[in-house]
């Protein structure tokens, strides 16, 4: 027997060690595509959610911005209400006006009550303006 030369023990341990370290290094090979792969997928993932973050975003904002305009719908048309009720009573006040007769002394509790819804009319289109102001100032 020759030292120099390796025995057949040897000779498959190193064959052994050799197919062990091919497997070994295919398994590292595919290990590292799938990591390479996931790793897009996680950064792909990421571009993705800051763009759907970004979108939520915006459409929060466009959602707070409707809210804004349904809420001044509302009140724009509560006002349109209230001015219509005050023409109506005007017109009511002023019909009633043209029919009364004021020239006795008896009709004083007549002409009071006229001068009271006027009155009445008159603060309600004060109570009306002071609020369109407001609206106003705030917008």
């Amino acid at each position: 027997m020759n030292f120099s030369e390796p025995s057949e023990n040897q000779r498959i341990d190193l064959i052994d060690q050799t197919q062990e370290y091919k497997v070994l290094r295919s398994a590292v090979s595919r290990n590292t595509s799938s990591i390479v792969k996931l790793r897009k997928r996680i950064f792909d993932l990421q571009k993705e959610e800051i763009n759907l973050d970004t979108e939520l975003i915006n459409k929060k904002k466009k959602l707070e911005k409707m809210e804004m305009d349904k809420k001044d719908w509302l009140e724009i048309s509560e006002f349109q209400f209230d001015l219509q009720d005050i023409l109506q009573e005007f017109a009511g006040m002023e019909a009633h006006t043209k029919q009364a007769d004021y020239k006795s002394s008896a009709n004083i509790p007549a002409m009071m009550t006229d001068v009271t819804n006027t009155m009445t009319a008159v603060s309600n289109l004060r109570s009306i303006n002071d609020d369109l102001q407001h609206w106003l100032d705030q917008h």
